[in-house]
């Protein structure tokens, strides 16, 4: 008996063995699986894309500012004053406020913005005067762009990639029609009747608002709106105020939340007209006076200046950026081949940039952003449009700071339209008060966050925007003295 039951229960281990081993193999096979999809996953994260998760971390924790340096005072031989620094006040405005809604945020804004043209105004100082929208000798309300820039304004107002995105309603709106958007409860709640009387009086407020001064609201308010993506970057309101404006705005700094008075520096020459051969030319030489100085001699231009544009040239070539055949003659003269000429003699229609947006170069008021828009519009190749953002990166390591609208242009073969090579890069650091003659997103001197914006809104992705900014950066770094690394 106790044989048969010992049988009898060998056979049943011996079947729930058998039960048992198809459910551990599945179990093994899941766990398998599941920890190679982790160890895949981790991979991933910290080895393909751990650099890109890494600068994307801390372009959103940090914040970069630029400040500027001072210049050093020269002096003469005997102690007297050739050029100096002259201080300069500037009024910003950096968004700090936490809003509990939209129209709180757009009362507190609007209050802050008035009372400070207020208080610059009643000491006879000026507001900066730089939107597309002005009013004409009747008091009405015109465009004073036309063109790509005057698309180009209305395609940021209504927060579009591209011009061609807008909707036809958005491309027609006329000024009237647009500072009446502007002044709605949708966007900066200028007219906005939902606030009580009480609460525009807390905030300063009139009940209604002159034209002039709804118009300067208007551009401070989309201003601030642009700059919404970094709230941390203050906008400039005016520049060289007098020290009686500083006083009172540092009076009401309570009140006026993320107002501030900022110290910057004119530069002072005096005599410096008779001082030039001593501390350097003090100012952009004219055509009359630059043919004045090579008929005095024909040796005017030195030597330096022509080897110094050819390395740069040859450098950004060595970036990938299409450049003309160049040569440097008599190790002397720099040379280039003009690119608007086919082997044959005739004639490329070639056009500057600046005259496509129709804007005085002199002005310096395009964007890159406005390049690479208009380099996608005519080329429809994004090819060309990298190539584009190649040369702002170039221009932007290598300081070139004259990089206005005239200095890019574009080819028309038979109907095709693309970039033109590149010229006129150099060694440029001066600009226009130390910043690029062509900005981005408004910005004089962009860092490396606004870059990548820039790229990935062109939809360069980002893995291959940094991959051009560094190998940029190496090759600059080899072949020439000074780069500005973009961080």
């Amino acid at each position: 008996m106790n044989t048969f039951r010992e049988k009898q229960n060998k056979k049943q281990r011996r079947a729930a063995a058998v039960g048992l081993r198809p459910r551990m193999i599945f179990l093994i096979i899941l766990f398998l699986a599941m920890g190679s999809v982790l160890v895949a996953r981790l991979f991933d994260l910290q080895v393909l894309k751990g650099e890109s998760y890494l600068n994307d971390f801390t372009l959103s924790i940090r914040k970069e500012r630029v400040l500027k340096a001072t210049r050093g005072e020269i002096y003469d031989c005997n102690g007297k004053l050739l050029a100096y620094n002259q201080l300069a006040y500037s009024v910003t405005l950096e968004d700090v406020g936490t809003y509990r809604s939209n129209t709180a945020r757009n009362l507190a804004l609007n209050g802050i913005i008035y009372n400070t043209i207020k208080i610059i105004e009643s000491h006879g100082d000026s507001v900066l005067k730089n939107f597309r929208i002005s009013m004409d000798k009747d008091g009405n309300y015109v465009y004073n762009t036309s063109g790509f820039n005057l698309n180009r304004f209305k395609a940021d107002i209504f927060g579009r990639l591209t011009i061609d995105s807008m909707t036809d309603e958005e491309k027609n709106i006329t000024a009237p029609e647009m500072i009446e958007m502007m002044c709605s409860d949708r966007y900066y709640g200028i007219t906005s009747t939902r606030p009580t009387a009480e609460e525009k009086a807390a905030w300063g407020l009139p009940e209604t608002f002159t034209a002039n001064e709804i118009l300067k609201l208007c551009q401070f308010r989309s201003t601030l709106a642009a700059n919404s993506y970094q709230r941390y970057n203050s906008i400039t309101i005016a520049k060289d105020v007098s020290e009686e404006t500083v006083s009172q705005l540092l009076e009401n700094t309570g009140t006026l939340q993320g107002i501030d008075v900022t110290e910057d520096y004119k530069r002072v020459y005096n005599n410096a007209e008779y001082f030039a051969p001593i501390i350097g030319y003090t100012g952009q030489i004219s055509a009359e006076e630059l043919a004045e100085l090579r008929q005095q001699s024909d040796s005017y231009d030195p030597t330096d200046i022509g080897q110094s544009e050819w390395l740069y040239m040859k450098t950004a070539e060595a970036c990938g950026v299409t450049i003309p055949r160049i040569a440097l003659l008599n190790d002397r003269y720099f040379a280039i081949e003009r690119f608007d000429i086919a082997p044959d003699g005739q004639r490329i229609h070639a056009v500057t940039a600046a005259a496509l947006l129709k804007t005085d170069f002199r002005r310096q008021d395009v964007d890159y952003t406005n390049l690479l828009a208009l380099t996608g519009y005519l080329t429809q190749n994004p090819q060309q449009v990298e190539e584009m953002f190649r040369r702002m990166v170039v221009n932007l390591v290598v300081d070139n700071k004259d990089d206005h609208a005239k200095n890019f242009s574009f080819l028309c073969h038979d109907g095709r339209w693309e970039l033109a090579p590149a010229y006129d890069i150099t060694y440029s650091p001066a600009g226009s008060h130390g910043e690029h003659a062509t900005s981005l997103f408004y910005n004089g001197n962009p860092g490396l966050d606004l870059v990548l914006k820039a790229g990935t809104g062109i939809r360069i992705p980002e893995s291959r925007c940094l991959e051009i900014i560094q190998t940029v950066e190496r090759i600059c770094a080899e072949r020439l003295p000074v780069i500005h690394r973009l961080r």
